[in-house]
């Protein structure tokens, strides 16, 4: 129950056996205001977050920085899974590797991402076990290093090319 004053009071009622009630009020406006705020740092938060169901590898919440960088609206993700998210080829190695993950290690890895035009991306994620909404999930944060894997990879090729010209150099 919200107060006047802005509280939050967490009131239960317990039937006796006597045929009696016990009552309880309890003031919950700060565990209420962390969860806001907790929520506030999930939601608005400019990387692309998810939590997905450990099992089934269902979506359980979505950021919105996720909906505009894989570009499928809110709704579509909810009804796919992390593995919808991989090319083809990856999903069976990505549903293995879940698979076999401790369900309380905190895991980074570099792996490939299919946005909803069909580019393929190469991104950092970062996952952590967690329990949400009474599933046993994950946390998951993206960081799209594709732009930085080309230029890596720009770099390496003009490297190769001025080694071989000054071995080739008199």
């Amino acid at each position: 129950n919200r107060l006047r004053d802005g509280r939050y009071v967490s009131v239960v009622h317990r039937p006796m056996a006597d045929s009696g009630w016990v009552t309880t009020h309890e003031d919950v406006t700060e565990v209420r205001r962390r969860e806001e705020s907790f929520r506030l740092l999930f939601k608005a938060n400019p990387v692309p977050m998810w939590v997905i169901d450990w099992e089934s590898l269902r979506f359980l919440a979505i950021n919105d920085a996720a909906v505009t960088h894989y570009g499928y609206s809110h709704e579509k993700l909810m009804s796919m899974t992390a593995s919808d998210l991989r090319p083809a080829e990856d999903r069976e190695r990505f549903e293995q590797s879940m698979r076999a993950e401790s369900k309380d290690q905190f895991v980074k890895n570099i792996t490939r991402h299919s946005k909803a035009d069909g580019t393929t991306i190469d991104v950092f994620v970062y996952s952590r076990a967690l329990v949400y909404a009474g599933h046993n999930a994950r946390l998951v944060a993206i960081h799209d290093i594709t732009d930085r894997k080309l230029a890596e990879d720009e770099l390496h090729r003009t490297q190769k090319f001025l080694n071989t010209v000054i071995e080739h150099v008199p």
